[in-house]
């Protein structure tokens, strides 16, 4: 249940040895732990991002009824050793859109196998209004598929080599792109391994994203798969539903995931674990969840509140990602197209900005900005450039900038502080 996420910050922190049986198919907490480790300051950027985001909650838990769907470019890395596509770890082209279809159907609740309208969860299950599509445009601007296939002439990866060699040299823009490496990870001090993901508390630049094993990817031997689904439910920020304080019935911020004792695995037989020590009701632990280390063919859903967190998150965090135009249909362009025409400065600064675009003089610009909620509390039409904003009257923080003509939009990133 919501507890104080300072809370949250203490058990992330927490050796993940005290259940040494357990296997981690996941190691994005492990990551996260490592972050806070050797920047503490990460916790308030942490604690920062649970106020916005139950802020949002308390703004829009009571208004869940269809609304805007947010939609993040992916750009796929496939990583392999020399293979021909469609052979060893080169997966093909239909692979990766079978795995992007995954995403969307899982993260819009049209998944065969929802629960019947009969189950006690039923009326837990969210479609979370986001979607997600291969990239158009590349970071310069260019047609693309979306597939980059780069071989990284080696077997395997560990995560170290995936994070330190890998990412920096591979990786597209963060704030444009949901970057989603596809790789042979084998780590022999993981093992077990089948992804991980940045939350968005503790990223960096060169790190940013998703990895998959390449095993698991999309289909697993024509089994369901639902790695991706799980480890972008970390990247926007969801937890493990045990809240991995394992075996203590760790919070994972969430309402309505019940707690639970650790994770489960195989497939459970509901109810599982009725009222246990947790707290749990007669229905038991949610093991059917996405975030949970259930069997694959038995995990089915996310929760709302799981769905208002992610949301919460793509309205301040990751905002960007939804603002870049690289999914297509308009003639928008990413970011970093406009890298060296769109610039804020001094940034960050008492609350008053120069804003220079190397634009066409006759498209028509308007400024709009947003705070880190995702409120607009300014607008300028029809703007010529430099372009000065006195933005004095705003409080402390973060907020965005959207610059948009005709056929251009680019977002970036600013901060007050006085």
């Amino acid at each position: 249940m919501i507890k104080n996420y300072t809370l949250i910050a203490a058990f992330l922190l927490m050796c993940f040895g005290l259940k040494a049986q357990e296997v981690h198919k996941c190691y994005a907490h492990e990551l996260h732990n490592n972050a806070i480790s050797n920047n503490p300051d990460i916790i308030k950027k942490q604690n920062n991002l649970e106020a916005l985001t139950k802020d949002y909650i308390k703004r829009n838990a009571s208004n869940r009824s269809a609304g805007t769907v947010l939609r993040i470019p992916v750009v796929v890395h496939m990583v392999h050793n020399g293979e021909a596509i469609g052979t060893g770890d080169n997966l093909s082209d239909a692979l990766v859109n079978f795995q992007i279809a995954r995403l969307n159907e899982d993260f819009r609740k049209q998944n065969s196998d929802t629960l019947s309208s009969t189950h006690p969860f039923s009326s837990d299950q969210a479609d979370c209004e986001i979607e997600f599509c291969l990239a158009t445009v590349d970071p310069s601007g260019n047609p693309t598929t979306g597939i980059v296939r780069y071989n990284g002439m080696r077997a395997s990866w560990d995560i170290s080599s995936i994070d330190n060699i890998l990412k920096p040299s591979t990786i597209w823009n963060r704030y444009d792109y949901l970057n989603l490496w596809c790789v042979n990870l084998v780590d022999p001090a993981s093992p077990g391994v089948d992804g991980y993901a940045t939350f968005p508390s503790s990223t960096t630049d060169t790190t940013d994203g998703v990895v998959v094993a390449s095993f698991t990817f999309g289909d697993d031997g024509g089994n369901k798969s639902i790695v991706a689904t799980h480890e972008v439910g970390h990247y926007l920020n969801l937890l493990h539903i045990w809240g991995d304080n394992s075996p203590n019935c760790g919070n994972d911020s969430v309402a309505d995931t019940p707690p639970a004792f650790a994770s489960n695995s195989g497939c459970p037989t509901f109810p599982y674990s009725p009222n246990d020590s947790c707290g749990t009701d007669a229905n038991g632990q949610m093991f059917m969840n996405y975030m949970d280390y259930s069997d694959a063919v038995c995990v089915v859903m996310f929760t709302n509140g799981q769905k208002d967190r992610m949301r919460a998150t793509l309205t301040t965090e990751r905002l960007s990602l939804t603002q870049s135009g690289a999914c297509g249909g308009t003639t928008s362009l990413p970011e970093s197209v406009l890298i060296n025409k769109f610039t804020i400065y001094p940034n960050p600064s008492t609350g008053s900005f120069v804003v220079e675009a190397d634009l066409n003089s006759e498209e028509a610009t308007n400024v709009s900005i947003y705070n880190s909620l995702g409120k607009l509390v300014k607008t300028y039409n029809n703007v010529s450039f430099p372009f000065l904003i006195n933005a004095a009257e705003l409080n402390n923080g973060s907020y965005f900038m959207r610059l948009q003509t005709e056929k251009n939009v680019a977002t970036k990133q600013f901060f007050i502080a006085k």
